[in-house]
C-alpha cells in the first residue's frame, strides 16, 4: 500500500487572531463552525477573507500571525509478510556469514592437524627459497665479475692504466652482463611461479 496525504491545509491562529474570530461570531450567525481550539480551514479563511471588511485589523496582518500547517503523509502499517521477508533474508545472511567464519576455522584447523603435508609444504617452501637466493648470488657474483675481467683486462692485455678507462670499460661489461643474465632470472622466477611454462627440452635439461 501506498502512503497517503491529506490534501487539506489547515491554518493555526493567533490568539489576537481568535479575539476577532470571537467577535465576529456575534455579529454574523454564517460563521463557520469554529471554536478556540480549533484550526482554521481554508473554507475558514475564505469566509473571513470575505468579511474583511468588518475586520478591526487588514487582512494581511491576521495572515502574517497565522502558522500554516503542512499535511502529513499517512504511512500504512507494514504488512507481516514483508516483516517475515526481511527477517528471512536477515537469517540467511548472518548463516552465509556463519558459514565463512567456520570456513576459514576448520581449514586453518585441518593445516594444523595433517603435520606430515604441513613439513612437506614447509620443506618444499625452503627449497625454492634456497633456489631464489641462489640465483639471486649467482646473478650478483656475474655481475661483479664481468665488472673486474672490463677493468683489469685492458691492464693485462695492453699495459693500459688509465683509472678512468678501465671504470668505463669495467661498468659496460657489468651493465650488459647484468641486463642478459637478468633476463634469465626474470625468466626462472615466473617459471617458479606458474606464470611461464616451460618447454619440453627445458624440462629434461
Amino acid at each position: 500500500m501506498q502512503p497517503t496525504i491529506d490534501s487539506e491545509l489547515t491554518f493555526n491562529p493567533s490568539d489576537n487572531f481568535r479575539q476577532i474570530l470571537s467577535q465576529l461570531r456575534d455579529k454574523f450567525d454564517d460563521v463557520p463552525s469554529y471554536t478556540e481550539n480549533d484550526e482554521l480551514t481554508l473554507k475558514d479563511i475564505q469566509w473571513i477573507f470575505d468579511h474583511r471588511k468588518n475586520l478591526p485589523v487588514p487582512f494581511h496582518k491576521l495572515m502574517r500571525e497565522t502558522d500554516l500547517s503542512l499535511p502529513f503523509p499517512v504511512f500504512p502499517p507494514r504488512s507481516k509478510e514483508l516483516d517475515a521477508r526481511i527477517q528471512k533474508y536477515k537469517a540467511q545472511e548472518a548463516d552465509r556469514e556463519y558459514r565463512k567464519m567456520t570456513a576459514n576455522v576448520s581449514g586453518s584447523s585441518s593445516y594444523k592437524n595433517g603435520d606430515e603435508s604441513t613439513s612437506e609444504s614447509l620443506s618444499q617452501l625452503m627449497k625454492e627459497v634456497n633456489r631464489q637466493v641462489i640465483v639471486v648470488f649467482q646473478f650478483v657474483i656475474t655481475v661483479v665479475t664481468s665488472f673486474i675481467f672490463g677493468y683489469s683486462a685492458p691492464y693485462y692485455l695492453y699495459g693500459i692504466v688509465d683509472v678512468n678507462f678501465r671504470l668505463s670499460l669495467g661498468l659496460v661489461f657489468g651493465f650488459v652482463v647484468a641486463v642478459a643474465d637478468l633476463y634469465f632470472v626474470i625468466k626462472y622466477m615466473l617459471e617458479v611461479d606458474g606464470v611461464i611454462h616451460r618447454g619440453p627440452k627445458e624440462k629434461n635439461v
